[in-house]
């Protein structure tokens, strides 16, 4: 199920994907880094500003600069179908790549997010409802029902490093002592 279905573009087992009106932009602060390892909620809130802009508006990606932005649809895969995200060439020739983590698991249900980085020299004047990037779908054998912490987004999602089992198994592990 995608929805809302905007005269779809479906062409060789593809589907056009649009972008929505919800946007995550870094914010420039004076922290040394971000790791993953020692991540405050808090912190990781105040790196981030959140936009919400109209369907008739404009979002503007400057060179070198990543956004996270969300899809106008929502999607409900089945348990059995997995989709990749790519970008489309149209953007890419003008310098902006649509989406770095490509994976959309089988029974995902929400908005995506995309990361799009604008590697070109100009600016880029992005709209709500612009054909953005297209999925590709694969059939899988039936999988669990997913829950992982970006399950049934409605909006970009920051990082939530410190939600990963990796970061509290490598934090409890003993370090040896120069």
């Amino acid at each position: 199920m995608i929805t809302p279905r905007l005269s779809p573009c479906i062409q060789g087992g593809t589907i056009d994907i649009r972008l929505g009106t919800k946007f995550v932009v870094g914010r420039r602060t004076r922290e040394t880094s971000l790791d993953p390892l020692d991540v405050d909620p808090v912190l990781a809130l105040s790196l981030q500003e959140r936009h919400e802009i109209g369907l008739s508006d404009s979002f503007v990606v400057h060179p070198y600069q990543l956004v996270l932005a969300c899809t106008l649809e929502y999607l409900s895969l089945p348990r059995d179908l997995a989709a990749s995200v790519i970008g489309r060439s149209t953007f890419g020739r003008a310098g902006l790549i649509s989406a770095t983590a490509t994976h959309v698991h089988p029974g995902y249900k929400g908005c995506l997010t995309l990361e799009l980085l604008n590697l070109g020299e100009v600016p880029i004047v992005l709209h709500p409802g612009l054909r953005i990037a297209q999925l590709v779908f694969q059939h899988q054998g039936p999988s669990e029902v997913p829950c992982g912490k970006y399950f049934l987004a409605t909006g970009p999602e920051f990082p939530r490093m410190w939600k990963d089992d990796d970061a509290r198994i490598l934090l409890n592990l003993e370090r040896p002592t120069p």
